[in-house]
């Protein structure tokens, strides 16, 4: 029995780098067996990640003159967790409060008018070409929840925002 691979070339393309915006989104974008292996190796989820389904990436602004966000890609687990996976390949010194604000535009994207149902986990996964923490130099994936100062949960995985430095990973990796 052969092993058929999956083939992620699109014809009407050149050679891109998939950290390139541009080639990040087209890529993700169309092919959700590519999003769930991506997902499944920055996660690890138990179960493994069965099937996604995309959602808008287009958020509205909640107020007049307020700036709308377009996201790179968007998807929805069975479970309903709601996941935005970001690429960043320049420097930005407001990363860290976009980062926020684009999960809070997800999770209040996704509330139905009327609906006393749970709200969905809504995490934001920011894959980053540059370092943004440079006191943690062994480190290279961060995580953020809503917690107290006690590292109680206000409400576990209801928002959790992560941060991948590629480089640094890259450079632990050759170490």
């Amino acid at each position: 029995m052969s092993t058929q691979l999956q083939s992620y070339r699109f014809p009407d393309s050149h050679v891109l780098r998939p950290t390139c915006d541009v080639a990040f989104k087209a890529m993700f974008s169309r092919s959700k067996e590519l999003v769930m292996d991506l997902l499944q190796s920055a996660y690890r989820f138990n179960p493994e990640i069965e099937s996604v389904d995309y959602i808008n990436t287009e958020l509205s602004a909640e107020r007049d003159g307020a700036k709308t966000c377009r996201l790179d890609v968007a998807v929805k687990l069975a479970d309903g967790t709601v996941i935005d996976v970001e690429v960043q390949t320049h420097q930005d010194p407001g990363i860290k409060k976009r980062s926020i604000a684009y999960a809070s535009k997800l999770l209040s994207s996704q509330i139905e008018c009327g609906e006393d149902g749970d709200q969905p986990d809504v995490m934001a996964l920011f894959l980053l070409q540059h370092e943004i923490f440079p006191e943690l130099p062994n480190q290279w994936m961060r995580s953020f929840e809503l917690r107290d100062k006690c590292g109680c949960f206000l409400e576990e995985r209801a928002l959790r925002i992560d941060f991948m430095e590629l480089l640094k990973a890259k450079r632990l990796h050759a170490e």
